[in-house]
């Protein structure tokens, strides 16, 4: 069977195709249907499938965006059978939080466990590598707590939602360490004796017995970066 030929800029095709102008209002209304089935359903389901967005409640939500989408635009996608999926996928949340709640090993294969990020001044790059993440992109989130160094920083969790928890070293107790600020964060391989130097990859930090070429102990890193000492404020 021949296809006709698209005639570039066919305002007609581009804007409605063969749909006739009363089909808007059919979309309007199952547009309608599919928020209500959605709000209905993140209902049901309660509070902790909208706010922690672990990767399972992630999942659930992007399941009910696809199990919804195509029924608003394609006149040949009934309503029932999409209603029916979407109480299906509900099913399938509670049987699933049944035996999370009631199971650790199955718990953390769904949602992850937290993880340690920061330790004592310094990251904790099996961890920060594992998630696929970069520090500077931790740096970016400390900054967003007004960190100005790790130094400052006793520990973080990354937690099973993806957002990090930042628990700090009181003043007295604050240590050198490596810079979140864009500006400061310059990366060479010279050190000076006498100064505090981090590591730029690991964070970690010590004090440069010798002028010469830096090389972490912890990483085997040759980049550093001068650490910062100051306090918290605020």
């Amino acid at each position: 069977m021949e296809q006709s030929e698209i005639v570039p800029f066919d305002w007609q095709r581009i804007l409605m195709d063969q749909y006739p102008g009363g089909f808007l209002l059919e979309v309007v209304f199952r547009a309608l249907v599919i928020f209500l089935v959605v709000m209905i359903s993140l209902r049901i389901t309660g509070k902790r499938g909208v706010k922690q967005l672990s990767l399972f409640e992630l999942v659930f939500i992007l399941t009910l965006g696809s199990a919804g989408g195509d029924v608003i635009f394609y006149e040949d996608v009934p309503l029932v059978p999409v209603i029916v999926t979407f109480a299906a996928i509900i099913g399938i949340y509670f049987v699933t939080v049944y035996f999370i709640s009631r199971n650790e090993k199955i718990e953390k294969w769904m949602e992850g466990e937290p993880l340690c990020i920061i330790e004592n001044g310094h990251f904790v790059m099996k961890y920060i590598e594992r998630e696929n993440f970069s520090p500077e992109e931790v740096c970016m989130e400390l900054r967003i707590r007004s960190v100005e160094h790790i130094g400052q920083v006793k520990s973080a969790i990354l937690e099973t939602s993806g957002e990090m928890s930042v628990f700090f070293y009181p003043d007295e107790d604050v240590r050198p360490g490596m810079p979140t600020l864009p500006w400061e964060r310059q990366a060479g391989r010279e050190t000076e004796a006498g100064q505090f130097y981090a590591c730029a990859r690991c964070g970690n930090t010590e004090k440069a017995a010798l002028s010469g070429k830096y090389k972490c102990v912890r990483c085997d890193c040759s980049f550093c970066m001068k650490a910062l000492s100051g306090r918290r404020i605020g």
